[in-house]
């Protein structure tokens, strides 16, 4: 199985960092029917979390290999509305390699279907920024064997309403264009495997 045709493996354009980094994305898509059942399918290097309609919807990512992607599939049809649903997705990057972790290129893709028609996909329109509240970059390891250290300023989370959607589409701060991770375009999007 591959994720919809135009999917493509992203990251926030304006991200400086190699290691260590949180971005956050944004898109919108449409739903028609109040009946509809509606699945993403998703895949990080590192981590993930998701939010549909300002509410948590999942998280995840697992250990795989950057050349052996995997993605999960979610329902997501008791968040959704009829009309305009808005999608987010915090993303982390390790980019270092430890004992459960062997570094990729960072990026997301995804795809978000209602009756196996693409309602929405990752693509360079897809909004994205590097999250503000986290400390992004080179830090202190945990172990060698564990990840960075975490450090997250919640002081800044009012200030940084990012599930929010008058915040987003309308703010100056998102970057309206994704990067497309070139490292991982050697990775077709017909190699990612489901988690089963």
């Amino acid at each position: 199985m591959q994720l919809s045709q135009g999917s493509k493996w992203i990251w926030a354009k304006n991200c400086p960092y190699e290691v260590n980094c949180y971005c956050e994305f944004a898109d919108r898509f449409n739903v028609e029917r109040p009946d509809s059942q509606v699945f993403i399918r998703i895949s990080a290097d590192s981590q993930y979390a998701l939010w549909i309609n300002g509410k948590f919807a999942d998280c995840g990512q697992y250990s795989d290999f950057p050349e052996n992607k995997i993605y999960d599939t979610i329902d997501i049809t008791k968040f959704i509305s009829v009309g305009e649903n808005e999608l987010r997705i915090l993303a982390y990057y390790q980019g270092t390699s430890t004992s459960t972790y062997k570094a990729g290129a960072a990026g997301i893709i995804y795809d978000v279907l209602c009756e196996n028609k693409a309602l929405t996909f990752s693509s360079s329109n897809t909004l994205s920024r590097v999250a503000l509240e986290y400390k992004n970059g080179p830090a202190e390891l945990v172990s060698p064997q564990s990840s960075y250290t975490f450090y997250h300023n919640a002081s800044q989370r009012g200030q940084n309403a990012w599930t929010e959607s008058a915040v987003i589409f309308n703010n100056a701060k998102w970057i309206i264009v994704c990067k497309i991770a070139q490292s991982l375009l050697q990775l077709a999007v017909g190699m990612l495997s489901a988690r089963y």
